[in-house]
Order: C-alpha cells, then sequence, then structure tokens
C-alpha cells in the first residue's frame, strides 16, 4: 500500500477515534473496514498541515458530542444495540475522564500526520451516527422478527428451567445417619408412597437430570424403587438402603471467613436448622361457562401475543414490536377485552385472585358439572404479598390476616378500590382447562399428579424436582416428594406443602404455617455440590 495512502487511513481512523472516543479502537486492524465505509461516504482526505498550537486548541476547544446526545435517538433500556455502543448494558458515550487523544496509538505523530480539522470531525461524527442509527434500527427489528418466531414455539416446558446462582453458595449440606433425623423411627409412608406411584407413572415423560445448585437428581435413580414399588410399598428399611440423609445449612449459620465451611468445634453436627413450611390447596369455586349477573369476574386462557423472550414475558404488539406485558391493573380494566380468552366466569374477585394464587382451581358449574383449570402462563411480572400490602395499608390486622380476612375488607369497600387494592400484585395468572378426575389430584411442575401431603412446591433453583425431602415440626414428620413449585417459594428451607382438593383442605392449607426443619435425601453415593467439609 502507498505510503501516502497508508497515512490518509490513519488519519482517518484517528477521526473516527476522536469522535466516537472508544479506546478498543486502538487497533487499527479492527478499524479499517469502518475507515473504509468513511473514505467511501465522505472521499476522506489529508488535510493541509497545521500547527502544533492550531491542533491542540481545536481538539481542546471542541467536544466530540456523545452518539446519543447529538441524534436523540438513545433506546430504551434493554434494546438490542451495536456492541460498540454497549457500556454496562446501556445505551452510554464512554464517560471515562480520559481525554479522546489519550485513545490514539503513538504511532500517529511519527508518520508526520496532523490532526484532523474540525470541519472534517463533524462531516465524518455524521457518517458514524447515521451509521450506528441504521446499525440499532437493523437490530431492533431483527430482535423483534427473533421475539415472533420464538412466539411460534413459545410451549411452557414440563419442568422450569434451572437458575443457578453466581458467588458464594447460600447454602451447605451435611451428611447425616437416619439416627440423627428426628422422629424417623415414626415415619408413616403411606403419603409418600401415594406420590411415589405417581411419579413412577410418569418417569418416562421426565428429563434424564433434574438439576439445580445445590444438587442433582438422575432420572435412573429412580428405577429401582419404581420397581419395588411395583410389588409392594416401600418401607423405611428400603429408603434407608436407597437413600441417604443430608442436613441443610444456610451459609450464616456457619463462620463465613472459613472457607471451606467446617463443622463446629468438637465435632458433630451443626443445629438443625429450620425454614416455613405453608400449605396449599386445589380451590373449590362456584362458576359459569357464561358470563352472566352472578358470574361476572373471568378467567383468561394464555393470549396469542404473549411470548416468552430468554425466560421473559413480552406483549407483541400489531405492528410487531414487543414490550413488557400488561399489569393487573391494566388487564383488569379491560386490556385483554374483546378477546374471547375468558374460560370460567366467577362471582367475586376475590374468588378469581385464589384462583391465581393456588394455579389450579377446581370450578363447579350450576348444571352440576365440575372442570378443572391449572396454571397456562403468566404476565411476566414479580408475585407481590396482596396480604403484606393490605396489612401495610392498615386494611388487615394480626388477627384478620387471611383470606376470610380479606373477603370481609373487601365487603366493605367500593369495587374500584377492590380492583386497586389486587392491582398491588401485577402479577397475572393465564389458565388451561385440565383433566379432571375425582380424587386425583392437579398436575404439578415435573409434571405429576400432585398427592395430598405426599406432594411438595420447592424453589427449584435450589432443590430439584423429584428431590426427597424430609419434614419435621412440631405437629407432623412425614416423607414427601418435591414435584411442584410456586412464585412465593424462595430458598432451600422454604415449601409449600399440597394438602389436596376441596373446601376443607383449603381451610387447612391456610392454617398451615409452621417453623419446620427440611432433610434432603440423595441417593447413595450421590455428592452435592456444596458440601460441608
Amino acid at each position: 500500500m502507498p505510503e501516502k495512502t497508508k497515512r490518509t487511513g490513519h488519519h482517518c481512523a484517528e477521526a473516527v477515534c476522536r469522535v466516537t472516543k472508544k479506546t478498543t479502537c486502538r487497533n487499527r486492524v479492527v478499524m479499517m473496514p469502518m475507515v473504509l465505509l468513511v473514505l467511501l461516504a465522505v472521499g476522506c482526505k489529508e488535510d493541509p498541515p497545521t500547527s502544533n498550537d492550531e491542533s491542540t486548541n481545536s481538539t481542546q476547544s471542541q467536544a466530540p458530542a456523545s452518539p446519543t446526545g447529538a441524534t436523540g435517538l438513545a433506546p430504551p433500556t434493554g434494546a438490542t444495540t451495536p456492541d460498540s455502543a454497549r457500556r454496562d448494558g446501556h445505551y452510554n458515550g464512554d464517560t471515562s475522564p480520559t481525554s479522546s487523544v489519550d485513545t490514539i496509538d503513538d504511532d500517529a505523530s511519527a508518520d508526520g500526520d496532523s490532526p484532523p480539522s474540525p470541519e472534517f470531525l463533524d462531516a465524518v461524527e455524521a457518517v458514524i451516527l447515521h451509521a450506528e442509527r441504521a446499525t440499532y434500527l437493523f437490530t431492533l427489528g431483527m430482535s423483534d422478527a427473533m421475539a415472533g418466531v420464538s412466539g411460534l414455539f413459545d410451549a411452557p416446558p414440563p419442568s422450569p428451567p434451572t437458575r443457578k446462582k453466581a458467588g458464594a453458595p447460600a447454602y451447605h449440606l451435611q451428611a447425616l445417619s437416619y439416627a440423627d433425623l428426628p422422629e424417623w423411627n415414626k415415619a408413616d409412608l403411606t403419603a409418600f408412597n401415594a406420590a411415589l406411584g405417581q411419579h413412577c407413572q410418569n418417569l418416562s415423560r421426565l428429563p434424564s437430570t433434574l438439576t439445580a445448585s445445590l444438587f442433582d437428581w438422575k432420572k435412573e435413580d429412580w428405577k429401582k424403587p419404581c420397581t419395588k414399588l411395583r410389588a409392594a410399598a416401600l418401607q423405611a428399611a428400603d429408603v434407608e438402603r436407597w437413600l441417604t440423609p443430608w442436613q441443610i445449612i444456610p451459609r450464616q449459620a456457619i463462620d463465613s471467613n472459613r472457607t471451606p465451611p467446617a463443622r463446629p468445634k468438637g465435632g458433630g453436627r451443626h443445629p438443625a436448622a429450620t425454614g416455613l413450611l405453608t400449605g396449599y390447596a386445589e380451590y373449590h369455586v362456584k362458576g359459569s361457562p357464561v358470563k352472566t349477573a352472578r358470574y361476572r369476574y373471568p378467567l383468561y386462557a394464555r393470549p396469542q401475543d404473549l411470548v416468552t423472550v430468554k425466560r421473559r414475558r413480552y406483549q407483541v404488539t400489531k405492528e410487531g414490536r414487543i414490550r413488557p406485558y400488561p399489569t393487573r391493573a391494566s388487564i383488569q380494566a379491560g386490556a385483554l377485552a374483546q378477546q374471547n380468552l375468558e374460560l370460567v366466569w366467577l362471582a367475586h374477585p376475590l374468588d378469581a385472585y385464589i384462583s391465581h394464587i393456588q394455579g389450579t382451581a377446581i370450578v363447579s358449574y350450576p348444571n352440576g358439572k365440575s372442570v378443572r383449570i391449572g396454571y397456562g402462563g403468566d404476565n411476566g411480572h414479580r408475585y407481590r404479598s396482596l396480604m403484606r400490602h393490605m396489612l401495610r395499608e392498615g386494611q388487615l390486622t394480626r388477627g384478620t390476616l387471611n383470606w376470610q380476612g380479606v373477603r370481609a375488607s373487601f365487603e366493605a369497600m367500593p369495587s374500584h378500590r377492590v380492583r386497586a387494592t389486587l392491582a398491588a400484585n401485577p402479577r397475572y395468572i393465564f389458565f388451561e382447562f385440565r383433566p379432571y378426575t375425582a380424587g386425583l389430584g392437579p398436575t404439578g411442575s415435573l409434571p405429576v399428579p400432585l398427592t395430598r401431603n405426599g406432594s411438595l412446591a420447592v424453589d427449584y433453583t435450589l432443590i430439584p424436582l423429584g428431590s426427597v425431602i424430609w419434614l419435621h415440626n412440631r405437629s407432623q414428620a412425614r416423607l414427601v416428594v418435591a414435584q411442584d413449585t410456586g412464585a412465593a417459594i424462595k430458598g432451600a428451607l422454604r415449601g409449600d406443602l399440597f394438602l389436596g382438593s376441596g373446601y376443607q383442605d383449603f381451610a387447612d392449607a391456610e392454617r398451615t404455617h409452621a417453623q419446620t426443619a427440611f432433610y434432603v435425601l440423595l441417593p447413595r453415593g450421590a455428592r452435592p455440590k456444596s458440601l460441608l467439609q
């Protein structure tokens, strides 16, 4: 390449660097394609020589405008932008105090080139800004197109995806013996065997490995107990030959300065850590397949404009763009009206809300027919506790912190205030019809039909679905199978026990709220990912 052409290319690269203020442009090999575009667009030529004083004054007096400020085209947070415009996930210029001159290679002055003139900088800046705008619009259009394609295949997976949390583990597991399990010798495995039976019948539908942060669970680990269960119910001795108990220990219960965490001084095991156990049941409510004067509050099916992109929920507009899906307040105000999404109609807005919280319901029609509805999707917004909100607002007291108290409070409110109170939880659930057989529970997240007192909802990011867990508190000691999840279930020492389907079971679920010790039982030979040394 002729020396003059090379120097001209370096000169243009210097101008591009000064305008964009990107430190990564030190590598001129990477910058040359962009330089060639500038050459084609504005016909880059060497400026006449100027004095060093003029060059310095020109550089110091003219602050290059940032792409965002110059065009007013700053895309919304989270929009797809060119890599050259990314900085910590935002579309901003470089905020480093280092001047733009410092980003240019030292060998530029050695070539004898003088810095470009302000007029040339303006011309190059205009070309780059137009290129950035075109690139941004192109990438945004591509993201919308891909979101539309994603929606075509947007079927919920049989089990939730695993989200592994970064940083130090929040929990550790310590191996125990069955003598360490409180009241293990009194274990009643009736509900466990029923839950295990449902698990074994649906084993072929499960993935080969269910993973989580604390440990994994493989489908092959179920084969022997399932074979045994076909002949007779499992006894405590069968469980002991199959599984090894482990205690869940929160990291804050261990000296955080000791890595890896160690046993207590003098040996032995840490005191049992307790967490919260609550209960849930399949809501049984009266309703109608059509809207009537009594039944006026709908439960919606999943809308067709709801798509999932990287596990986030969006609404596809008529123009083909995506935006966050409407909140509960917007949906209550009619955001989904006239779309023929109503599955069933209920008599009270609280009945619809409780169905959302439970994720499943049995609806009895006036003609005596009953149907089951189950979770079909959600709007992607974070769950907020309605009762906690009402407690803060003085609408509930500690003594009325239950659904009966909520219903009584709503009866004293005008309808618009009831809607505003419910809107404190922006999360909204969509439903679908599920098979209904009397005596058989709803399908959980695995998917496996849930068993009364034998199925537990867990935080699947920490404990994989399919795990066996021993629960112990003052009122009960039972072995259960993790077969469901819930938006409010967070942490390894947190569980929601399925208590059945029916009015009495729902009343029992309201009263279930106890500090409970959680122990996981892993297949013999399996090692947790976060092991207490």
